[in-house]
């Protein structure tokens, strides 16, 4: 059985190589993604959530990409620690954040996704 942490390390590896099948594959029907800024996720599914925030973030962004350095682990709840860098495709600014990220997996999947990052930097980066 695969562990909690390390379905979150393939999740991320999956957004570095943007495979979203493999994404869309390590998620509950019913997950729910709790978002910052402008991802506005009102129903619960992959296919919500890849609409509403990796659609959107690929569009807007050139590039993205979370970095975690420190897992914390407490059952089947994990906390990934690191930086998010992305470069803005309009004003072509790069921002590189602190973000927190809380997953709670369940039976290899995750059923839950709560994110805290710096609002502020991605902000500046989209001003021209």
């Amino acid at each position: 059985m695969i562990t909690p942490v390390e379905t979150v390390r393939t999740f991320y590896s999956a957004i570095a190589a943007g495979d979203t099948s493999k994404m869309i594959e390590l998620m509950t029907p019913d997950i729910e993604w709790i978002s910052v800024v402008d991802f506005n996720v009102q129903e619960k599914g992959p296919a919500e959530v890849m609409k509403k925030v990796f659609a959107p973030l690929m569009q807007e962004w050139e590039s993205f990409s979370p970095a975690p350095s420190e897992f914390l682990v407490d059952g089947s709840t994990v906390v990934s620690l690191g930086r998010f860098a992305c470069v803005h495709r309009a004003t072509h600014k790069r921002a590189d954040l602190p973000y927190a990220h809380v997953w709670d997996v369940r039976e290899g999947k995750i059923w839950r996704h709560r994110q805290y990052l710096d609002t502020m930097a991605l902000e500046e980066a989209r001003r021209a």
